[in-house]
């Protein structure tokens, strides 16, 4: 199955059309490429939510760690998160994260890119990438430590578990 993540980087800002669900079983390639970007200058990020059938908290936080990055950046800069609708937008609510970035509806016509490859990261960098994630949105609003508290322990714990010695001893 394809990554449901169709990013255009020929345009400012880049634009990332999300197609289908957005979840940690598949972010995991979206958060390299956006790291890859920023370490390369570019600062604008668009997200489209046309197309996204849903998302979980791991995305979305995934999504506020990158916008604290770039908040941070020198220039700094901003994630835009477009055209959310029903439940996706009240969970960006929720969450706190229009604090961080913008929410817009506009209509453009930068909805063509490349797929992001299709890869599954290991067990060890998933669990981290959802430790990270579910940080951020605590970050974010310290109203989500209750709901995200027991999250971050298992997290924790299983990465503990999956950890070679030498780096647990480190």
């Amino acid at each position: 199955m394809p990554s449901p993540f169709l990013v255009n980087t020929d345009t400012e800002p880049v634009v990332i059309l999300i197609q289908g669900r957005a979840s940690a079983s598949n972010c995991g390639p979206l958060k390299q490429s956006l790291d890859e970007m920023v370490v390369t200058g570019r600062r604008q990020f668009l997200l489209d939510f046309k197309n996204c059938t849903g998302m979980d908290s791991t995305f979305l936080g995934l999504v506020a760690g990158m916008a604290r990055r770039l908040k941070l950046a020198h220039p700094p800069g901003k994630v835009t998160l477009n055209r959310l609708e029903g439940r996706n937008l009240d969970n960006v609510r929720s969450l706190g994260l229009t604090r961080l970035v913008e929410v817009t509806q506009l209509e453009h016509d930068k909805a063509t890119g490349i797929n992001l490859p299709e890869t599954r990261l290991n067990e060890l960098d998933a669990a981290r990438l959802v430790l990270a994630a579910h940080e951020n949105l605590i970050a974010v609003d310290p109203e989500n430590i209750p709901k995200f508290k027991d999250v971050i322990s298992l997290v924790k714990e299983e990465i503990e578990r999956m950890e070679p010695e030498s780096e647990s001893e480190a």
